[in-house]
C-alpha cells in the first residue's frame, strides 16, 4: 500500500521523490498510531531511520543534493509526522555542524549522528524567538573557573532520547554576547523531564531540560554569534521543517484521489493543491541549495501557506470519507492526520510568529 502511494504521488505531481524501502514503509504504516499516541517505540525510531540511510542524504559540500534531504522528510511524513519530526530534528542538527566554528566538533559528533547512535536535538526555539524579539533568553552562561556555567530551563525540546542525546541551545553571555552551545545527555546538572503529555507525537522523545549549574568548556561553543548562526542555517532549517507539512498534505491528497467516491469538486482541488505543494517545494529547495537566493520573508510566506494547505488537504480527505470520519474508531489514521495538521502551525517559528514578523505584508 505504501509503495503504491509513493508511486501514485509521483504520477500525480510529475515530481521525483525519495523512495523509502518497503520494510520502513510497512513499519511506519503499522506503527504510525503508536508513534503518535504512545512512547513505546521512541527508542526504536531513530535507529530505523538511520538504517534507511536518511541522515546521509543531501550532504554534498556545495548543497547541490540538498533536495534529497528535504524530500526524505516529505516521504516519511506521508506515513508518520512523528517519525518525520524526529528525522527533521536529527537532520537539522547535522546541518548545524556545517556551520560550527570549530571543525573538531563536527568530527567528534557527526559519525554518531549519521548512524543514529546519538540523537541530535535542535533546541533553538528560544534562539529564534529571542532574535525575533518575541521572548527573552531562557539560559544564561557565565565564566566559572576556566569553564562556563549554565542556568535556566527549556520547556520543550524534541528528539531527547534518554540515554544518548546532543542538544544545541542559545545562551546569553557577558557583554551582551549570545552564543550557540552543545550539551550531552550525561553532563552533570543537566536534567531531562519525563516526556511531555502531548495530544500527539508522543513517540518523538519530547521533554523539558533544566540546566542547574551545568559546567562545560569552550570546546562546546558551536558559534559565538547566535544571530549569524541562525541566518546561515535558516533556509535549510525551514526547508527540512516544511518537508513535514508537505508530506502530511500529500498523503491526504493522495487518498482523496484514490477514493472511489470522490467527485470532481474534490478531485480538482486535490490536484491543484498537489501542484502548488510541488511549486513551494522547489522554492524551498532552491533557497536551501543557493544561500541568499530567497529572502527570509518569502520563506516565511511559504511556511504560512503550507500550513494552510495541510489543513485544507486533511479537511478534503474528511469530506471524501463523509460522516463515518466522526464515528469512534472508524478512521483513526484520518484523526491522527487532523492532530498532525493542528500541530503544524505551532512548530517554532509558529505561523503566528511569522505573521507578526511580516506585519501588514503577511497576507
Amino acid at each position: 500500500m505504501g509503495s503504491a502511494l509513493n508511486a501514485a504521488s509521483e504520477e500525480l505531481t510529475g515530481a521525483p521523490s525519495v523512495r523509502l524501502s518497503p520494510g520502513l514503509v510497512q513499519w511506519l504504516g503499522e506503527n504510525a498510531l503508536e508513534l503518535d499516541t504512545g512512547a513505546s517505540l521512541s527508542d526504536e525510531l531513530l535507529p530505523r531511520l538511520a538504517e534507511e540511510g536518511l541522515f546521509r542524504l543531501g550532504l554534498k559540500e556545495d548543497l547541490s543534493d540538498f533536495g534529497e534531504a528535504v524530500r526524505s522528510v516529505v516521504a516519511v511524513a506521508e506515513h508518520s509526522l512523528t517519525a518525520a519530526f524526529v528525522l527533521w530534528g536529527q537532520r537539522t542538527f547535522i546541518e548545524y555542524l556545517r556551520n560550527v566554528q570549530d571543525p573538531a566538533m563536527r568530527e567528534r559528533y557527526l559519525p554518531s549522528l549519521l548512524d543514529g547512535r546519538l540523537a541530535g536535538s535542535t533546541g533553538l526555539s528560544n534562539a529564534i524567538k529571542f532574535l525575533g524579539g518575541i521572548e527573552g533568553l531562557q539560559l544564561q552562561a557565565r565564566p566559572d573557573q576556566g569553564q562556563w556555567r549554565f542556568e535556566g530551563r527549556l520547556p520543550w525540546v524534541t528528539n531527547l532520547r534518554r540515554d544518548s542525546f546532543l542538544v544545541a541551545v542559545v545562551a546569553g553571555m557577558p557583554d551582551e554576547q549570545v552564543g550557540i552551545w552543545a550539551f550531552e545527555h550525561g553532563d552533570a546538572g543537566l536534567q531531562r523531564s519525563e516526556d511531555l503529555e502531548l495530544v500527539g507525537l508522543r513517540g518523538s522523545s519530547t521533554a523539558a531540560l533544566t540546566f542547574d549549574g551545568v559546567r562545560v568548556g569552550r570546546e562546546r561553543l558551536m558559534h559565538a554569534n547566535a544571530a549569524e548562526f541562525v541566518r546561515a542555517v535558516r533556509p535549510r532549517f525551514m526547508a527540512l521543517q516544511c518537508g513535514m507539512t508537505m508530506g502530511l498534505a500529500r498523503r491526504s491528497l493522495q487518498l482523496v484521489l484514490q477514493a472511489p467516491r470522490r467527485q470532481w469538486v474534490q478531485e480538482q482541488p486535490a490536484r491543484r493543491l498537489l501542484a502548488r505543494i510541488e511549486e513551494l517545494a522547489d522554492i524551498l529547495i532552491g533557497a536551501a541549495s543557493k544561500p541568499g537566493s530567497v529572502p527570509p520573508p518569502d520563506l516565511f510566506r511559504v511556511r504560512i501557506e503550507l500550513s494552510a494547505l495541510a489543513a485544507e488537504a486533511v479537511s478534503l480527505e474528511s469530506s471524501v470519507t463523509g460522516g463515518a470520519a466522526y464515528l469512534d474508531g472508524k478512521h483513526p489514521q484520518l484523526l491522527r492526520r487532523y492532530r498532525e495538521a493542528l500541530f503544524v502551525p505551532l512548530i517554532t517559528p509558529t505561523v503566528a510568529q511569522l505573521k507578526a514578523e511580516l506585519g501588514p505584508d503577511a497576507a
